[in-house]
This record gives C-alpha cells, sequence and structure tokens, in this order.
C-alpha cells in the first residue's frame, strides 16, 4: 500500500534546502564556483521533481561575482573587495511564485592585493634626434636628460644608456644625469648620422 505525500508547492513553507552561515570564505586572488542549493534534499527523498522548476535570484550580489542559473563565480581581485559581503538569496519555483523563501548571506573576502608596478618613464619627452654641430676648436658639449619618475614608493631608478659606435666620444655621466662629449674638435668625433642609441629606464622589476 502507497503513502501519499502531499507537498504544497505554492507557499513558503516548501522544504528548501538551507543556506547556513557565511556562504563561502575566500582569498584574495582566488576564482571559485558555488552552488545555491534549491530542493534537492526533498525531491531526492521522494523521487520526482515535485514542483515544476525551481530558480535562484539574487540581490545585491557582490560585483566579483557572477550568476549563472543556480551557480555564482566569485573572483575578487581588488583590494576593495576585501571584507564581508551581504546579499540575499532567493529560491522559487517558476509555477508557484508564493514558494519564494529569501535568505541572507554572506560571503568573505581575506588577504592583500598583490602591487602592481608601473615602469619609471621621463617626465619629459625625449628628443627622437640630436644635432651636433662639430667644431674646429676644442669645445666641450653636454644635454641633461629628462627627470626620471616613478609612480611607485621605494622603487630603485636606473638608467642604462647604449650609445653603439657613439661611444668613441659620447659618455653618458649618471652624476650629471647627461649625454657628455669633452672636445668636439677631436678626431674621434666624426661626422655622420648615428642612429642605434637607446636609453633604458628601469625600476628592477620593469623597464
Amino acid at each position: 500500500m502507497g503513502v501519499a505525500v502531499f507537498i504544497d508547492c505554492d507557499s513558503p513553507l516548501l522544504p528548501w534546502d538551507q543556506i547556513e552561515g557565511f556562504l563561502a570564505e575566500l582569498q584574495l586572488g582566488d576564482q571559485q564556483d558555488f552552488e545555491i542549493p534549491l530542493a534537492t534534499k526533498l525531491e531526492e527523498a521522494l523521487g520526482a521533481d515535485v514542483c515544476g522548476q525551481l530558480e535562484v535570484t539574487f540581490t545585491d550580489l557582490p560585483s566579483f561575482c557572477t550568476p549563472n542559473g543556480n551557480q555564482i563565480t566569485c573572483n575578487p581581485s581588488l583590494d576593495a573587495h576585501v571584507g564581508e559581503h551581504e546579499f540575499t538569496v532567493h529560491q522559487v519555483g517558476l509555477e508557484h511564485p508564493n514558494s519564494k523563501r529569501s535568505t541572507v548571506t554572506k560571503i568573505k573576502v581575506s588577504g592583500q592585493q598583490l602591487k602592481t608596478n608601473t615602469p619609471p618613464s621621463f617626465a619629459d619627452a625625449f628628443p627622437s634626434k640630436i644635432v651636433i654641430q662639430k667644431t674646429a676648436v676644442s669645445k666641450a658639449w653636454s644635454m641633461k636628460l629628462p627627470e626620471v619618475i616613478d609612480v611607485d614608493d621605494g622603487d630603485k631608478l636606473e638608467v642604462k644608456v647604449f650609445l653603439d659606435s657613439a661611444v668613441l666620444f659620447v659618455k653618458y655621466s649618471a652624476t650629471f644625469h647627461s649625454l657628455q662629449i669633452s672636445d668636439l674638435s677631436s678626431e674621434s668625433v666624426l661626422v655622420g648620422n648615428y642612429t642605434n642609441l637607446k636609453v633604458t629606464l628601469s625600476d628592477s622589476r620593469d623597464s
């Protein structure tokens, strides 16, 4: 003899699976998927889909979480994501709107964001072409490079200058942060174009 079981699907007393305590605790930079329970325990016990299609919706879901059906994917990546984030889960049978039950839950994010690095740069534009007049009489020449700036505190800045064949007469002075020629009249100062010159700014992490 069978036993008749009556379930009032159009009632908030529909035995939804419980959501208790924190939904999740994450570390900054972690990505995780979470499934929101519906009434699976009830349906497993009865062996039937007793109340039709069940659905989950959310209110105030954190910005770093994306819903997909009764699942959410969370990927906290910013310092602003650290802390407790309260939101509401709504469980409802689509054919039985009065069965809707709302549960307030939380996601907790811990950790500290890994700081990104910005490479150093010149404060002013560096000229793409430098014109130097060779002189017949002894004369020194110098050109101060633009100031090097770095927005990241504590970075150790380094300037490297590659002069190619111009290294025979052009020197970089780290002390004066300038390119220098000691004597324009010197025989080592050859008239011509020197194109393979490069200045590299480094903070030991990026350049």
